[in-house]
């Protein structure tokens, strides 16, 4: 099946996770999009949070000692006859990043921040315990 390769910025601040409701699909999901030509997986995820939110990040500390995503969830994208899609696979590079500022430029799309407390994805949530952000997660 044909694939493409994406990137998702996860902004945690004050135990909250920033998310977006994505505009074709109607969920709340991670900031995040299509890899440009000769863009690096975390450039584009910081890009994506930005277009989206108008937020400014970088990347957390953890990735500058640790040059690999958190994350690599693949996961099917159904057909989608008003862009013109078949279905097609997604292979989504996740990256932690923090916030440089809280002011927003601009807002592309509807956010939210959702309390970890709150938070579904289970196999996320232990990754980044796994990884030591536990002190992200306390109370789950």
């Amino acid at each position: 099946m044909d694939g493409h390769i994406t990137a998702s910025g996860i902004v945690i601040k004050d135990q909250k996770i920033l998310l977006i409701k994505h505009p074709y699909l109607n969920l709340w999901l991670f900031l995040g999009g299509h890899i440009d030509k000769d863009e690096q997986h975390f450039e584009s995820a910081i890009r994506e949070v930005f277009e989206e939110t108008g937020y400014r990040t970088s990347l957390a500390d953890w990735h500058i000692e640790n040059s690999f995503p958190i994350d690599i969830d693949i996961h099917t994208i159904e057909k989608n006859s008003k862009k013109n899609e078949k279905e097609h696979m997604h292979y989504d590079f996740r990256y932690i990043l923090k916030l440089e500022k809280t002011d927003r430029v601009s807002a592309e799309l509807e956010t939210k921040w959702v309390e970890i407390k709150d938070f579904s994805d289970k196999k996320l949530l232990n990754k980044l315990k796994e990884v030591g952000f536990s002190e992200w997660i306390k109370n789950r």
